[in-house]
């Protein structure tokens, strides 16, 4: 495990570094079965020359994170500690963030500190909540939307990160494949992106999907959510399969 921190740590700030310079190619990048330490490693793996990463970067492009829930709205606990999922949503929320401004990215984000957005905990706080979300997303007219939240099956016996988009959005599903196909990286169990249908992220004219980053209901799932370094490896993936959506929509959806 710590052979995998180290290993994951590193790629991170050199891709970060890479990125900084404006040097970063088209390559992907996969996973090796051992790597420093015993753990994975990753290695680039070959792709079309396509130029720097400020060459394909969208002009005036902004990204908007959304921390699900907030305030009076804690959303699901863990089953064990019973920590609330605004805390960790907003824990992933920042360091996705993070990612997107060192990579020159302009990030708005919907709430920055442990409030909601309602105003008033009056009747009809949530709504109002939402509707103070989606007029920030709006203003925003950002280039894509990530709202982060997690998951809970009262039944237990589910693991793993899904990702959802508003049905019948086009971008909205390639984002959400293109952000799926990384987290299942980090999951035995596989996800496919699936179509639903959310208040927040309906009617929006960009690329938008919601993040289910795990199962607070399953109590192993629950300490790797809470760990400072698994929410900095959901991070990554988040923001590396934005990344490849984003270079995928500026090549006008050429493989």
């Amino acid at each position: 495990m710590r052979g995998l921190r180290r290993s994951f740590t590193f790629f991170m700030g050199l891709t970060l570094l890479v990125m900084a310079t404006g040097l970063l190619g088209c390559g992907s990048y996969k996973k090796n079965a051992s790597g420093l330490g015993g753990g994975s490693s990753y290695q680039k793996e070959s792709g079309a020359g396509c130029g720097t990463f400020s060459e394909w970067l969208p002009q005036g492009a902004v990204i908007v994170i959304d921390a699900g829930h907030g305030g009076i709205d804690g959303g699901v606990s863990g089953k064990a500690t019973g920590v609330k999922e605004s805390d960790l949503n907003l824990a992933v929320a920042k360091k996705i963030k993070s990612l997107f401004q060192a990579a020159g990215f302009s990030v708005v984000m919907t709430r920055a500190d442990e409030g909601g957005l309602y105003g008033s905990t009056e009747r009809g706080f949530k709504l109002r909540d939402l509707n103070a979300r989606r007029s920030m997303i709006q203003a925003a007219a950002p280039t894509l939307l990530l709202s982060v939240h997690m998951n809970y099956y009262p039944p237990g016996g589910r693991r793993g990160a899904q990702v959802f988009y508003q049905k019948g959005s086009i971008a909205g599903r390639a984002l959400s494949v293109a952000v799926q196909s990384e987290l299942n990286r980090l999951s035995e169990r596989p996800y496919s992106a699936l179509c639903g249908d959310y208040y927040l992220l309906r009617n929006l004219p960009v690329a938008a999907c919601l993040i289910e980053c795990g199962f607070l209901s399953d109590r192993e799932e629950e300490k790797l959510l809470i760990s400072e370094d698994y929410q900095a490896q959901i991070s990554y993936a988040a923001f590396k399969g934005s990344i490849s959506y984003l270079f995928f929509a500026a090549q006008g959806g050429r493989e």
